[in-house]
């Protein structure tokens, strides 16, 4: 019984509502954009895509922060 109690906080300190960050970005054949999403306590299992209107009408600060990463690690390729 008590694991059954431990188990179920556990699950409530879990707010799997909220992405954790952007794992990747594809295109489909007419240009649409998608990301790959990991959310707060979750594995690679439970990633999902959203279109890029949901993530930014939804989650606007992990895109920004998503579009970032991938903005400097452009960069660092170009200078080598």
């Amino acid at each position: 019984m008590a694991q059954a109690r431990s188990a179920r906080l556990t699950e409530r300190r879990v707010d799997s509502s909220h992405p954790e960050r952007i794992v990747r970005d594809r295109r489909n054949a007419r240009g649409a954009r998608s990301f790959l999403v990991r959310w707060v306590g979750r594995n690679d299992t439970d990633d999902t895509w959203m279109s890029e209107q949901s993530i930014r009408l939804d989650h606007p600060s992990v895109l920004d922060a998503y579009l970032a990463r991938l903005d400097r690690s452009n960069r660092r390729l170009a200078a080598r």
